[in-house]
This record gives C-alpha cells, structure tokens and sequence, in this order.
C-alpha cells in the first residue's frame, strides 16, 4: 500500500500552487486533499501510524485539533533541505566519524556487549549529542507556543518549529528519521503510545507518543529520540530492545489495543510502546515477555 501524504503528482500540484504554503497554508483546499491521502496511511488502532519514508516537502499530519477528530488534521511541511537542518545532519555526521575512530568510545562499546552494531550506535550516539548540543527547547509556555504555529489551518515547517525550541515528539522523531534514512538503516516513523511504566491495577491512560521502529542484523529495536538515556553526564540514545514480541509490524497491523515491553540497552529501564487511541489501558493490554514465549510455544 502506498502509504505517502505526497505523491509526486500531489507534492508537484502543491508546490506549484503554493510556493509558500509552509508559512501561511489555510487553504481548505490543500488540506482537503492531505487529509484524503490520510487514509493512504497504514493505521493500527484508531490513532496510530506507521511512515516509513518521508521526502524533503511532504506534509506529515502529526496531531489532532481535537481529542473529538476522527482523523489527524494537524500538519508539518518537511523542509529538510533548509539550511538549519543540513547543517545539524552535517554535524552530526562530522561526529560520528570521529566517534566511530576514538579508541576510547570502541573499548565502550565492547564493554556495554550491544546487540546493535556499532557503525548504528555510533550514529545515534553522535545525533543525539550533537542534537541536544545545537537545539534546546524553550522552557516558557512552549507549548502554547507550540500550538500557534499549527492554529486555524496553519501547516508550519520542520526549520521553523526547531529556530522557535518549540519541537515536540513528533518533529524530534521525523527530523531523525529522515537522517537514518540518509544513511539506508531500515526505519519507519511511528504514530503511537507510551508507558513509562506498567499500569496500576485498574488501569492507566497512555501518552500519546512519536518514535521510531528499526530494524539492525535483523533485530528489531524502538529509539526514542526525544528521551534519552542520562548516564552521569552522557546522553545515550534510548535505543530498546523488543523483548516480547517477534515482529513489531505484525502487532501494529493487529489493530487490537496491545502494547509491548522493550528495555533500554544502555541501563536495562522498561517502556511499554503501543497502538490504539488514547483510551483506558488495562495490564492485560500490556503483553508481557512471559505471555509471548507462551504464545511463541502454542
């Protein structure tokens, strides 16, 4: 299924039609047509959608006007080619070939006995020290903030909500996405859930969450670019191994209200990343390491 906002007939009619459209895009009729390609999306659950490759000038609808929507109607314009964007990927680029070099970091790395490779955990070691070096997020009302830049229509872009410090999950995620996608590791962006922890006994409401499915020799792993690993005074990339579940795609196309364990490499915390729509999860949502080697058994 071809699951883009922006074909290159539609990307192509839009650019030609609203050169400027990032800044001041209302037009209904644009919109119209991005929130008919919405159905084009591979969906789990009511809320929740899997974008394995965006292109510099795509919309990706990223959020809800309101919790009533039956469909996303808030938009980013990807504008991975403006000057901000290329010089952090850049950056982290210069970085990561130096790291990939430094005795010290390999000798880490050995140490720490990954199942990531190194060349994948170089990278995003470097993206997320170079990230949290050039963009830090305003602290006052970023959220109001935030939420002038996608009011009445409005269809912003990647650059502008990063120059503000306004960024979110959603923009954090896409804007890493596209890098692994650069450099050919196997990823998709993800519309989902997160649990920081596992419900109480009468259940818990998740948070609505941008991350990012990969996939390295085979292994499937979540990293979370917007939350990562403090270690002392090292930022490591929330890199999680999937522990209960062999195929993270194949429970996202379920479209039942699960969500699966993963574990932190760098210090063994737990998460619960999931699919549905914001609604009361249970702990029987949670599937859990031991009910999946059971269900790998039957």
């Amino acid at each position: 299924m071809d699951m883009w906002l922006s074909s290159k007939n539609l990307s192509s009619w839009i650019v030609s039609s609203h050169k400027n459209w990032g800044k001041n895009a209302s037009n209904e009729s644009v919109l119209h047509i991005l929130n008919q390609k919405i159905a084009e999306y591979e969906q789990g659950g009511w809320r929740s959608i899997i974008v394995p490759q965006t292109n510099t000038g795509e919309c990706v609808p990223i959020w809800w006007s309101s919790i009533f929507s039956d469909k996303m109607d808030l938009f980013l314009q990807c504008d991975f080619d403006h000057p901000i964007i290329q010089k952090f990927y850049q950056n982290v680029d210069k970085n990561y070939n130096i790291f990939i070099e430094n005795l010290k970091f390999k000798e880490r790395y050995r140490a720490m006995k990954l199942p990531i490779s190194e060349e994948l955990f170089c990278r995003l070691f470097a993206y997320t020290w170079v990230f949290n070096k050039m963009f830090i997020r305003k602290e006052e009302n970023f959220y109001l903030d935030r939420l002038k830049h996608y009011d009445k229509g409005k269809i912003p872009l990647l650059s502008e909500i990063l120059e503000k410090r306004v960024f979110m999950c959603a923009e954090q995620a896409l804007l890493a996405h596209h890098y692994l996608k650069i450099h050919g590791i196997d990823s998709s962006y993800v519309w989902g859930e997160l649990l920081t922890k596992l419900p109480e006994e009468n259940g818990d409401f998740a948070e609505a969450h941008s991350f990012i499915y990969l996939k390295d020799n085979d292994i499937q792993f979540i990293y979370d670019p917007t939350l990562p690993t403090k270690s002392w005074t090292t930022l490591f990339p929330k890199i999680q191994k999937n522990l209960n579940y062999s195929d993270f795609l194949e429970l996202f196309r379920m479209a039942e209200k699960q969500f699966i364990a993963v574990e932190d490499l760098c210090n063994d915390s737990k998460f619960y990343y999931g699919f549905w729509d914001w609604t009361w999860i249970s702990p029987e949502n949670i599937l859990l390491w031991s009910e999946s080697k059971q269900q790998n058994k039957d």
